[in-house]
């Protein structure tokens, strides 16, 4: 697996394929740009933050075994307390 993140977003590419289409893409509803990205094989996590815009920065944790739900909430109110 490969993970690259951008003002797109994140990207999921399994790279034993011959697929140019990545196997996850994921966003945020603030569509803020994804500037830090780290992925733990072992637990199949990947965690993305985001820049700082205004008093958010928000960090996002996706299990991929079960990729359609995205840990942050409670994140982002201690990482916006810790930033201020």
């Amino acid at each position: 697996m490969l993970a690259s993140a951008s003002t797109d977003g994140i990207k999921v590419w399994d790279l034993r394929s011959d697929s140019k289409t990545p196997v996850y893409k994921f966003n945020n509803a603030k569509k803020s740009n994804f500037i830090s990205l780290d992925y733990s094989e072992e637990a199949k996590l990947l965690a993305a933050g985001t820049e700082l815009g205004g008093v958010d920065a928000e960090l996002h944790i996706w299990d991929l075994n079960k990729p359609d739900e995205v840990q942050s909430e409670i994140l982002n109110v201690w990482i916006n307390r810790w930033l201020r």
